[in-house]
């Protein structure tokens, strides 16, 4: 997953030609890092921790069937879901003055679908935790993207980044009671 965020920060940084360097350039650039860092926060949070403790806590053939889903049906979706997302926010950075094309658009509004239902079914698979606000957000979030056809992609990429910041915030109390309950 580090591998795979890290790999979107290439090659959206590489999107812009040198004499494409603006300040909406610029501003798309910062707000494709920010949704990366905002997966790394989904990811890396709580979740990478209780995927950890869930393969820990089984034995035997319980293990290997454990391990398939989390690492396996859990992981494909994700990776390709993050792939589509360099590709559609390379889209809105080399585009960034503009309104974010179709394709751009398409990729996005994938990306975000495979990447919020991976975390919701590695969570429910690891945690036996059902992320409503993540599913909320990652809906309000497709909306966005495919409804403000006028914006522009860096704006677009701003947008996403704070809706599912946002969702990943009101997520906070219930995850930390969750936690706080199975300590006992």
């Amino acid at each position: 997953m580090i591998i795979a965020l890290g790999e979107i920060i290439v090659a959206v940084e590489l999107a812009p030609t040198g004499s494409e360097r603006n300040v909406e350039t610029t501003a798309a650039l910062a707000g494709a890092f920010l949704v990366v860092a905002v997966l790394w926060w989904a990811y890396f949070d709580w979740l990478a921790l209780a995927m950890e403790r869930a393969l820990a806590a089984v034995t035997g053939p319980v293990r290997g069937s454990t391990a398939r889903d989390i690492f396996t049906l859990g992981h494909i979706p994700l990776i390709a879901g993050v792939v589509l997302y360099a590709v559609g926010a390379e889209e809105a950075v080399a585009h960034a003055p503009d309104h974010l094309e179709p394709a751009g658009r398409t990729s996005l509004a994938l990306a975000i679908g495979l990447i919020v239902c991976a975390y919701a079914f590695l969570a429910s698979r690891s945690d036996h935790f059902i992320t409503w606000e993540r599913l909320v957000g990652g809906a309000v979030a497709i909306t966005a993207v495919l409804s403000l056809q006028t914006v522009n992609g860096g704006t677009i990429l701003w947008i996403v980044a704070f809706i599912i910041g946002l969702s990943l915030l009101l997520e906070q109390p219930r995850v930390r009671a969750a936690a706080h309950a199975d300590s006992r």
